[in-house]
């Protein structure tokens, strides 16, 4: 049948044909008016729907044996449909081979099952469909949030020889297929606006992947020529939302707080209306790139150092063209307030976002150490830095050498910004001792409460002989090992040569007998052990170590035949019976 389309007059011939039938004879009649036409037999009933009455409606309509949403079965038909995106008959095969977890699926065709879906908004066309409905918000003044976004400008690399913009067709590079030149890389835009009165600031970059620098780098030019916001508003892009960009932020944030401060705010995610402006602002940035294709086209391609030229005159241009649904140009409502431009220093701006990263250790006078000079931390019981300082941990510190302050990270994650002191000693009088830590209000409990536990076993201890303290392995008999039920065998063991063992040993014991150096201690054991001294103390072992003291003279060590031939000048001289000395 061909694809005809009906005009006014063949519609209202149609309708006059139609006019008071139903049912078959509506059904034949329309069915011959296709065939005359040349149209399907839809065609025909779509376009005179108007003219002919309307079905009559059903007593039960909406009303359903089976609720999606009450049904678990019904239910998990649906989970699979609008989350996996599964067909709905391979859903509905699925719930029927899992009862013990869905629970029995009710008897229904697949016709039945599409029409709860449809009805429920989840059929295939109105997936493809799903609209995301939100309420439209606007800043309150200028300057209180600022939309930021970068992008990748379409088929436009930059060689990075001549510094020209080439165009690079899709079919060349894409995600599926890379890049193979190192002469060329891709060439972004960013893009930041005023949320109030969508005034917009632009600049062009050349880089493989944007990073964390290039960010900075452009919110510096951006925030010199519009201004610091209260907010910074971007999607949860990792270059932005890092510990570098949260460390200068909260940099920025104090030293701003009594006009309003500064923070960079993630939007959820999935919801690109959160920064729908800069969204916007890209498309029209788009539109004005090609202006850059056309130059390159006509055998002059432009300098990466005329882009921002470009972007200025694209701004300057846009922000005096008065915004349709505003009424106004976005310059006019940008300067439309009382409220003082909030100016940022370039360089302060780098010293904040481009801090030197340190770790240092914590002093026991609860201080860090910088350059060789020591910066006191807090010493408050409220704030964790004497507990760190019991413990000689280290925290991470961002150090910025124009400010006044700086950030730390404690161990468990915790940041505190910090204002430059330097530690100094007290003053003599003017002494004040630092709360206690946490370990230290425990030892001293644990200690006075030991003390007391002391004195009370000690005063038992006085009423009877066997102790009160039983202590393992003193006061306790060695247990018997118990049986493991594993038959052990005995264990090989070699004892080497003994023979020939005991002969070097012999040997050397003789060579060296005599050559022994003894201490004071060595002489005496060796006088104890061949019965030349007593053992236990007396007047007469005091008088033993008098008498070797003089021998030593004030030596460390004496020869072995010295101390035996001092001996027996001894004992010659005391004409006293002394057992002869055994030698080896």
């Amino acid at each position: 049948m061909s694809n005809r389309k009906l005009s006014e007059s063949d519609c209202a011939d149609i309708c006059a044909a139609l006019k008071g039938l139903k049912g078959a004879k509506l059904s034949a009649e329309a069915a011959r008016l296709a065939e005359f036409y040349r149209v399907s037999k839809a065609t025909i009933y779509e376009r005179t729907r108007s003219a002919r009455p309307r079905r009559k409606k059903r007593s039960d309509a909406g009303t359903r044996k089976i609720d999606l949403m009450e049904n678990e079965a019904v239910r998990g038909v649906a989970e699979f449909v609008a989350n996996q995106k599964l067909a709905p008959v391979l859903a509905l095969e699925t719930v029927r081979e899992n009862p013990h977890i869905f629970g029995e699926l009710p008897e229904m065709s697949i016709g039945t099952m599409r029409r709860y879906l449809r009805e429920h908004g989840i059929s295939r066309v109105q997936q493809t469909k799903i609209r995301m409905i939100h309420r439209s918000f606007r800043a309150k003044l200028p300057g209180d949030i600022f939309q930021f976004d970068m992008s990748g400008v379409k088929e436009r690399w930059v060689d990075v020889r001549t510094r020209r913009i080439h165009k690079v067709s899709v079919l060349e590079v894409s995600k599926n297929h890379a890049n193979r030149r190192s002469d060329r890389i891709p060439l972004w835009k960013f893009t930041l606006v005023d949320d109030h009165s969508s005034k917009k600031f632009a600049r062009f970059a050349a880089c493989s992947k944007p990073n964390t620098l290039h960010v900075v780098e452009f919110l510096k030019q951006a925030f010199s020529a519009m201004g610091l916001p209260k907010m910074l508003y971007t999607d949860r892009d990792a270059i932005i939302h890092n510990k570098r960009m949260q460390r200068g932020a909260a940099f920025i944030n104090e030293a701003f707080k009594t006009s309003g401060g500064f923070q960079i705010v993630a939007h959820t995610p999935g919801n690109p209306q959160a920064t729908g402006k800069v969204e916007r602002a890209h498309q029209i940035v788009e539109e004005y790139e090609r202006l850059i294709g056309i130059k390159a086209e006509f055998g002059n391609q432009p300098h990466i150092e005329s882009l921002n030229r470009f972007a200025d005159w694209m701004c300057d241009r846009y922000n005096n063209r008065t915004h349709s649904t505003l009424g106004s140009a976005p310059n006019i409502l940008f300067r439309n307030t009382t409220g003082a431009v909030r100016e940022i220093d370039p360089a302060q701006f780098d010293a904040a976002f481009k801090a030197r990263d340190l770790v240092c250790r914590v002093n026991p006078d609860v201080s860090i150490a910088v350059d060789g000079v020591k910066y006191q931390l807090s010493r408050r019981a409220a704030d964790p830095f004497i507990e760190l300082a019991a413990a000689g941990a280290k925290i991470e510190v961002y150090w910025i050498d124009d400010d006044d302050f700086f950030a730390c990270i404690t161990p468990a994650g915790d940041e505190y910004i910090v204002e430059k002191i330097e530690a100094r000693a007290d003053d003599a009088g003017e002494f004040k001792s630092l709360p206690e830590t946490k370990s230290q209000s425990t030892r001293k409990a644990l200690k006075e409460s030991q003390n007391l536990r002391k004195s009370e076993i000690k005063e038992i201890q006085k009423t009877q002989d066997e102790p009160v303290l039983i202590v393992p392995g003193i006061d306790t008999d060695i247990p018997e090992k118990e049986s493991t039920g594993i038959l052990e065998f005995p264990q090989k063991t070699d004892g080497g040569d003994r023979d020939r063992l005991d002969e070097l040993t012999h040997n050397i014991a003789a060579e060296r007998h005599y050559r022994r150096n003894l201490d004071l201690f060595d002489a005496l054991d060796l006088m104890q052990n061949e019965g030349l001294a007593p053992a236990k103390p007396c007047g007469e072992l005091t008088e033993t170590k008098s008498w070797l003291r003089g021998i030593f003279a004030g030596r460390d060590l004496i020869d072995e035949d010295e101390l035996r031939t001092a001996i027996g000048a001894r004992d010659r001289r005391n004409d006293e019976p002394k057992r002869a000395l055994k030698f080896a």
